[in-house]
């Protein structure tokens, strides 16, 4: 199983990887202007017009986002989780909210205000027409405009306002020199890092959640072992995004990191916390089995529906529960395909029954006791 985490997160690593060199390469219809060429790309879904994206090629290959600045955010950089570049121009540190920690973005919008009023410009016709989720972003090569329109007759409209200022950021990005070093962002592949490892862990506690849960009957009381779990694994989340944060440190994306660690990572943890128990209970108790002769017995086949009208097919073994501390009650066990077709027709059946490794009583085998 710890082959399988270290695999998901290699490969989701990969993944977010080529999604960020990839994000840059979305294809529009291209259009001229007396200012230069530019693209646009029109997203749909069920004919609704769900993304526009506006934008316009340039060399230099810088990285940042430039989005609204949301109260999240500024309560982040008030308790100093997040630090985010500041111009010192009062209007666009107040509006704004720049994504990257390349010094070379930094410097380039410290000095340059005709870049700073561009983005508050296009900050303002995102906001007076009602475009959601507006981003100006400049990714290996390109730089465009993306929003969700909440009219679509706006769109031509607001297309031909945020050209010209799109062609004024290329032109006062290109104005400027700067090192490989001043362009480096190094918190992009930290971020996608964190990604994979909560990804990784939430894949983990899923896979081991399916495996109990469906098709096999093993520990009996998997209740009782998921809820001994649920403390250590929020303990275990707890000291990683402790050591998540040290190691970003006060950057401009650090609490979007921790946030979508807290709810991916923290059920990945319990959730694995509990699949890698369930394991060792197993894997680890070397002791001979206990055979118990169950009498009355009945064997169930449901079937039930899911989305689409598939059919799915339960198979259960009904018996009076054997434990000394559940005298008296009911006892369902999930059987398989195979073991309900060899127990339908008997009223008897032997089952062998370990202590398990951390005290929680699994079962290796159901058959006939015949």
């Amino acid at each position: 199983m710890w082959f399988g985490f270290g695999l998901i997160t290699l490969i989701v690593a990969v993944i977010v990887g080529l999604k960020t060199r990839l994000a840059a390469r979305w294809k529009g219809v291209a259009h001229s202007h007396r200012d230069g060429p530019y693209q646009v790309q029109e997203v749909r879904n069920k004919n609704k017009l769900v993304m526009v994206r506006i934008g316009v090629d340039t060399p230099k290959p810088f990285n940042f986002v430039v989005r609204h600045e949301r109260f999240h955010d500024r309560m982040f950089k008030w308790i100093g989780v997040t630090l985010e570049l500041q111009t010192k121009d009062a209007e666009f540190d107040r509006k704004l909210f720049v994504e990257s920690d390349a010094r070379g973005v930094a410097i380039l919008l410290r000095r340059n205000p005709e870049l700073r009023k561009a983005l508050v410009a296009i900050s303002a016709i995102a906001k007076s027409n009602r475009l959601r989720r507006m981003r100006v972003r400049c990714l290996h090569g390109r730089l465009w405009v993306e929003f969700r329109p909440k009219d679509e007759s706006v769109v031509y409209g607001v297309t031909q306002a945020l050209v010209p200022l799109l062609h004024e950021l290329k032109n006062g990005i290109t104005a400027h020199r700067f090192t490989v070093e001043e362009l480096r962002d190094p918190f992009v592949w930290r971020a996608a890092a964190v990604l994979a490892l909560s990804t990784a862990s939430l894949a983990l506690g899923v896979y081991g959640l399916l495996r109990s849960a469906f098709g096999r009957t093993d520990i009996i009381d998997s209740g009782s072992l998921f809820t001994a779990c649920a403390v250590p694994g929020v303990f275990a989340a707890g000291c990683v995004l402790i050591t998540v944060m040290w190691w970003l440190g006060s950057t401009s994306r650090a609490h979007t990191v921790m946030c979508e660690f807290i709810l991916v990572g923290g059920a990945g943890f319990i959730l694995s916390t509990y699949a890698l128990a369930r394991e060792a209970n197993i894997d680890f108790d070397f002791g001979a089995a206990e055979t118990v002769v169950l009498s009355n017995v009945r064997a169930e086949h449901k079937v039930s529906r899911g989305r689409r009208g598939r059919r799915h097919h339960h198979y259960y073994l009904h018996t009076a529960d054997w434990r000394p501390n559940h005298a008296g009650e009911h006892l369902r066990l999930e059987i398989s395909e195979a073991n309900y077709h060899t127990l339908a027709n008997t009223k008897e059946a032997v089952v062998y029954v370990h202590r398990g490794a951390l005290g929680f009583e699994w079962i290796e085998q159901i058959r006939p006791a015949w």
